[in-house]
């Protein structure tokens, strides 16, 4: 038995600050010729059903690029667990996994739920999430995450902590491990690093 996509929604977290690029729209940056969460988009959608934004400015402009924009419902940008709170308040029916990315990682893994799938059937115990490890590093924003648990995020949230990895870890969350392939889960924080990863200039993580 494995996981199917039908059942599976992709998240994009997009709702941060970006103070890194001086509070310009991270997810509307462009790199080689497109926006970062253009990239993303094209990536994640033949993985799921359906694609939801996690954004908290620029709605419309997110609106064309998603099946549904969702905007926290908490204030003071919390960050992803405000995100998966959000969701788990959500009208979705047919979700019953999340496969979360965030917007500025442009080359993220094109079979990451077909890896998550199969990590999950071999399991003897099914976990209720999983993430993605590359080069012996934890990557808690490459997640897939049942919806059973998304409401924990905000209880979590309001006693431990803003820490997304935490929260998974606390939902006994299974590492994927997916190698050496780094590459697939930087994140491009500034305009430099953007600039780097179009000239395939290591970027020190």
């Amino acid at each position: 038995m494995r996981l199917s996509k039908d059942d599976t929604v992709g998240l994009i977290y997009a709702g941060g600050r970006a103070t890194r690029m001086g509070g310009v729209n991270k997810a509307f940056v462009k790199f080689e010729g497109r926006c970062l969460i253009e990239h993303v988009v094209e990536r994640l959608r033949p993985q799921c059903a359906g694609i939801v934004i996690s954004a908290n400015r620029d709605l419309s402009d997110f609106s064309r690029l998603a099946d549904a924009v969702l905007p926290d419902v908490l204030s003071d940008f919390p960050g992803p667990l405000a995100a998966l709170d959000a969701m788990a308040r959500a009208a979705m029916p047919n979700c019953e996994w999340v496969l979360t990315v965030p917007c500025d990682a442009p080359r993220c893994p094109a079979d990451l739920f077909e890896r998550f799938s199969a990590a999950w059937c071999a399991a003897e115990e099914k976990p209720a999430v999983l993430i993605a490890e590359a080069a012996g590093r934890a990557q808690p924003a490459f997640a897939l995450i049942h919806r059973s648990v998304l409401g924990g995020a905000l209880h979590y949230l309001s006693k431990e902590g803003n820490r997304l990895g935490g929260f998974l870890k606390n939902c006994g969350a299974m590492t994927v491990d997916f190698g050496d392939e780094e590459g697939g889960f930087i994140n491009l924080n500034s305009f430099d690093e953007c600039r780097a990863a179009e000239m395939k200039i290591p970027l020190d993580k």
